[in-house]
């Protein structure tokens, strides 16, 4: 063997490797109505997901296909609580460049429906389907479907005018991905309309062109899960 083939070997040796490693990675997303959540592994660690039935859920993982090793769903759960709608092998694409030599990588992607409350446990494993005792690397996620969301509301909400201004705060004590603003305009507007989503505890709202009142509605997001709605009321006067 000459010394071009031996260091080609290296080459290919390495790069197979780190993407070997680098298929330890994923995420969960949780997908309903009012939003989407997405919670890395490491969040998950030694944790339990709590979502809302009828939210749908996607497992990532990052795996190597080409190289045989792939990521397996232990068959052993309730179906009748969570359902597998999707079970999908994605290409990865970085700088818009498609690997395609051995170890390249790609997503699998598993899509569940949550239909009843219950709790669940989901196993995964990273093995080569044909070789037995090939499992050495397993994920579990642990997931609670509740009827409605197990989330607080927040402690306050206050407002305050300034011209034809309106500042919004609020404090809350409990973990949260972020806040959703609801507003509605007095005067002509029957249902309140969603304005906004931020990680911060206020809001501002500016440049009304009319006087009167004008409500707004606050709630907490988090793992997909909404709070219970807080809402307060102005009169503006300029």
């Amino acid at each position: 063997m000459n010394k071009k083939s031996i260091a080609v070997i290296c080459i290919v040796f390495i790069f197979t490797a780190s993407f070997f490693a680098f298929s330890m990675e994923g995420y969960l997303q949780i997908v309903n109505s009012n939003s989407v959540t997405s919670l890395d592994f490491n969040e998950l660690e030694n944790s339990e997901v709590k979502v809302v039935k009828g939210s749908t859920i996607r497992i990532v993982f990052e795996e190597n296909a080409s190289t045989g090793f792939v990521w397996i769903l232990d068959d052993v759960y309730d179906k009748n609580i969570i359902s597998l709608k999707d079970d999908t092998n994605v290409d990865i694409k970085i700088d818009d460049e498609q690997f395609e030599i051995v170890g390249a990588p790609n997503n699998r992607v598993f899509v569940f429906q949550t239909n009843e409350t219950g709790e669940i446990t989901l196993k995964f494993t990273y093995k080569r389907p044909w070789v037995e005792e090939d499992g050495d690397f397993t994920k579990i996620v642990k997931i609670k479907i509740v009827e409605t969301p197990e989330i607080a509301p927040l402690n306050y909400l206050v407002a305050n005018t300034m011209g034809n201004n309106v500042n919004l705060e609020w404090d809350y004590s409990d973990e949260y991905d972020y806040f959703k603003i609801y507003r509605r305009i007095s005067v002509g507007e029957i249902n309140f309309k969603y304005l906004i989503s931020t990680v911060n505890k206020y809001f501002y709202d500016g440049n009304f062109a009319k006087e009167g009142e004008v409500e707004y509605g606050v709630s907490a997001v988090r793992n997909g899960m909404e709070s219970d709605i807080k809402y307060v009321k102005v009169l503006l006067q300029f």
